[in-house]
């Protein structure tokens, strides 16, 4: 959501075809995502969102049936966006 709003709405795994279907989109969605790295998330060096990148990459090596320790994440978030 943070890299969504950083760069305005514009990412790749934003569906914008109003005639896919729900699942349709569900699928486009998760192929993007599964692609994607916590880099080409937030973007080159400068780029205005680059500085989540910490916070991004623990939010991307948790598993999927793990507990998230929202205590470490919150800390991490807010040193990322106070740098």
């Amino acid at each position: 959501m943070l890299v969504y709003l950083f760069h305005g709405g514009n990412v790749d795994f934003v569906v914008r075809d109003q005639k896919m279907t729900k699942v349709e989109i569900f699928h486009h969605v998760a192929a993007i995502k599964c692609k994607k790295t916590p880099e080409s998330l937030v973007g080159d060096e400068g780029s205005i969102s680059r500085p989540l990148l910490p916070f991004v990459k623990e939010v991307m090596n948790m598993e999927y049936d793990s507990a998230p320790n929202y205590l470490n994440l919150r800390f991490l978030l807010i040193s990322c966006l106070v740098k």
